[in-house]
C-alpha cells in the first residue's frame, strides 16, 4: 500500500492508525504519506508501515514493524498497561473480545479488564480514556456509533466495581461523559488554502480528547444522517463547524473564533 493524503483517506485515516504522540510524532490529517509493506520469509510474516508528515515545514516519520503471533493471545498487564502510557501516552489492549458487529463483551475478555481495574487502583491520579475501535465495513455513522457503544460497554464492565472501591474509578465516571459527548469539527474548504490551513491550526492546538475531526471539499457533502450535512463554505471562504450531538455551531471562519468556542467545550 502506497498511499497520499487524499488517496488514504485523509483525517479518518489518521484517527484511525496507531501513531505516537506529539512532540515525538506530529500527522498533519492534511498532509502526510503512508507506505505499508508484508513479506513472508522462514514461515514467519512480518508487516512493516512508514507514516511522514509534515509540521512548520518539521519532517516527523514513524517506522512500524509488526510480526504475526507475536501478539496472538498476549495479555496486555497492568505494568505494560502503565508503561505504554508512559512512553506513549496510549496502549492498544488485544485482550478484550467482541462478536462481529455487536457491543457485548465477550468472557475471555475478563483477564484484561481485571488488569485494567488493578492499573487504575495503583494510580489513582491517571486520566484514561477509552476508545473503541470497528473495521471500515458499513457506513461511516454505523460505525461511529458502533465504536462508542463498544467503549460504553467497557466502562460499564466497572459499573459494579464503583460502590465497592469507588476512587480508583473516579476518572474512568468523568471519561463516561466524553464517550457519550464527542465532539466533531467539520471543516469544509480546499486543504491548500491559507485559511482553511489556519483553521486547521487552531483545532490541533487544541486539546480535546473527545474530539473528531472531518474534512468536506468543495461540492462535497457528508452523509445526509450527519448533522453537519449540506453546510459548507460561507462567502467562498473556508468555514468550521463545531457539532455535539445532532447540534452544530453557526459558521467559524475565524481562527481565533473557533479557538474560543472549542476552549469552551474543554
Amino acid at each position: 500500500m502506497n498511499c497520499d493524503t487524499e488517496a488514504c483517506g485523509g483525517i479518518p485515516f489518521t484517527e484511525a492508525i496507531e501513531a505516537l504522540p506529539i512532540p515525538q510524532m506530529w500527522v498533519d490529517g492534511f498532509n502526510y504519506h503512508y507506505y505499508a509493506a508484508h513479506k513472508t520469509e522462514n514461515g514467519r510474516e512480518t508487516y512493516a508501515s512508514v507514516l511522514v508528515s509534515e509540521n512548520n515545514r518539521d519532517i516527523y516519520a514513524q517506522l512500524t514493524v509488526a510480526e504475526t503471533g507475536a501478539i496472538e493471545n498476549k495479555m496486555v498487564d497492568a505494568d505494560t498497561m502503565a508503561k505504554g502510557l508512559r512512553e506513549a501516552g496510549r496502549i492498544a489492549l488485544y485482550g478484550i473480545y467482541f462478536d462481529t458487529d455487536k457491543a457485548v463483551i465477550r468472557p475471555e475478555s475478563r483477564p484484561t479488564l481485571e488488569q485494567i481495574a488493578k492499573l487504575l487502583a495503583s494510580q489513582v491520579s491517571l486520566n484514561v480514556y477509552i476508545v473503541g475501535h470497528t473495521d471500515s465495513q458499513g457506513p461511516y455513522t454505523y460505525n461511529l456509533d458502533l465504536s462508542r457503544r463498544r467503549a460504553e460497554a467497557i466502562l460499564g464492565a466497572f459499573s459494579g466495581e464503583l460502590g465497592r472501591n469507588f476512587f480508583p474509578l473516579a476518572t474512568l465516571i468523568n471519561n463516561a461523559e466524553f464517550a457519550q459527548k464527542p465532539v466533531q469539527i467539520v471543516l469544509a474548504g480546499d486543504a491548500k488554502d491559507a485559511a482553511f490551513a489556519a483553521l486547521r491550526r487552531a483545532v490541533y492546538e487544541m486539546s480535546l480528547p473527545n474530539r473528531i475531526v472531518l474534512a468536506v471539499k468543495p461540492g462535497e457533502a457528508l452523509p445526509a444522517d450527519h448533522p453537519a450535512h449540506g453546510k459548507g463554505l460561507v462567502a467562498g471562504k473556508p468555514a468550521a463547524y463545531v457539532c455535539e450531538g445532532p447540534v452544530c455551531s453557526l459558521p467559524l471562519t475565524d481562527p481565533q473564533a473557533l479557538a474560543a468556542a472549542l476552549a469552551e467545550l474543554r
